[in-house]
């Protein structure tokens, strides 16, 4: 998935769009650990046919053409409030352009007819973060700051990327990051050892 941004960036904490250049819908979402991993795991998942936001799958696998966006990056020291804040911004504005992929907000009401209690979806009106609770943050874990990985981390790997390989991913629309993992994700499909990534590892609020 080519990924729109004026400079290179590094897998770090941050907010993004995944854009429909399609129709112009758009999902937006956040990642404590990196947005790059994340936009890769959403475009998998989308060519899997498995990601759950259904008319997003449904609209890739019409042929739509998507591309993410780097909306924004948590500075050094940001904190969990920094980065939900920023999220919630870019969903009530882009909400209010277009009709999003992020999952609406909801509410149960009693059906005056039957009597039961029925799921209602507010069209417009998209679910939050769930940290944001009426404009109240939990003192506690929003304040606390969103590390970033660094050359210490023993599961880094820094390798040297030759023209060859830019020109590669250039080539396949996708950013370095994605190009590489996407190889990595091919030869270990190859050899029988699926990469998995557990949802509750993604990194991001209020899910897909």
């Amino acid at each position: 998935m080519k990924i729109n941004s004026e400079e290179e960036i590094e897998d770090w904490p941050g907010v993004y769009a995944i854009i429909n250049k399609t129709n112009g819908r758009e999902y937006v979402g956040s990642s404590e650990k990196g947005i790059l991993s994340r936009i890769n795991q959403h475009e998998r998942l989308l060519k899997t046919g498995k990601h759950n936001r259904k008319e997003m799958q449904e609209d890739y696998n019409n042929g739509d053409v998507f591309e993410a966006e780097i909306i924004f990056i948590l500075p050094i020291g940001g904190t969990r409030k920094q980065l939900l804040s920023r999220e919630i911004e870019e969903i009530k504005k882009r909400g209010a352009k277009t009709r999003l992929y992020n999952a609406p907000n909801w509410g149960m009401h009693r059906n005056p007819q039957t009597g039961k209690l029925e799921k209602i979806e507010y069209t417009g009106s998209y679910y939050l973060p769930r940290q944001y609770l009426g404009g109240a943050w939990d003192n506690g874990r929003d304040s606390e700051i969103v590390p970033r990985r660094n050359g210490n981390d023993a599961d880094l790997v820094k390798f040297k990327i030759t023209p060859a390989i830019r020109a590669a991913a250039a080539a396949a629309g996708q950013s370095l990051q994605g190009y590489i993992l996407a190889a990595v994700y091919a030869r270990m499909e190859q050899e029988g050892q699926p990469l998995e990534i557990d949802p509750a590892e993604s990194g991001e609020e209020g899910g897909l």
